[in-house]
């Protein structure tokens, strides 16, 4: 039981770190201080779907694991 509700958890965390890139890259775009932006967008777009996937997938895993329990 305690292992579902820390994977639940490690996928919400997963899904605000993505959050947080999010402002970040934008944040990065706005104010131009020579920063590559081909690279910030491509690394960035990648560590967001990375987070999201990674996340929904602990949190799904967490579900299952949390109906498993109920049978």
């Amino acid at each position: 039981m305690k292992l579902t509700k820390t994977k639940e958890n490690a996928g919400k965390f997963l899904l605000d770190v993505a959050k947080l890139i999010i402002g970040g890259v934008i944040l990065a775009g706005i104010m131009q201080h020579g920063i590559g932006y081909t690279k910030l967008y491509i690394f960035g777009g990648l560590t967001i779907v990375f987070c999201i996937l990674w996340g929904l997938v602990l949190i799904v895993l967490s579900d299952n694991d949390k109906s498993k329990g109920d049978i």
